[in-house]
């Protein structure tokens, strides 16, 4: 019974945390399908009632009359792509050389606790 319980408390404060972590990307998604005025109407549509893929086509192939955001999308994306892509093969190739452990092993308290009971030839 006492099991029981533990795993509905558990559900039950799981299912908050969820909500607080995907309910804004669900509404970020029905957002890129809704159209500016949907967007902008009062009442507020909380589901698109003429969903769309137009935002989606404006920035990936702008024309004349899109926002200069959509312009430089591509840029933007492929600047973005560029720098995520080198931090994390800098990040691999430092992890790679030696990672945390030299660090640990010149810190003086890392000491094995042979080296320690044994004493070395440089202990006072």
């Amino acid at each position: 019974m006492k099991r029981q319980f533990n795993r509905l408390l558990l559900f039950l404060l799981t299912v908050p945390v969820l909500l607080f972590i995907y309910l804004p990307v669900f509404y970020m998604v029905l957002s890129s399908i809704s159209t500016r005025s949907e967007l902008l109407s009062t009442p507020i549509h909380w589901i698109p009632q003429n969903p769309t893929l137009k935002n989606y086509i404006d920035i990936l192939t702008p024309g004349t009359t899109t926002s200069e955001v959509a312009k430089t999308f591509k840029l933007t994306l492929r600047n973005s792509l560029i720098v995520a892509t080198s931090v994390t093969i800098i990040s691999l190739t430092l992890e790679l050389d030696g990672g945390v452990r030299p660090i640990a092993d010149a810190h003086p308290l890392s000491q094995r606790d042979s080296d320690r009971h044994h004493g070395d030839a440089h202990d006072p």
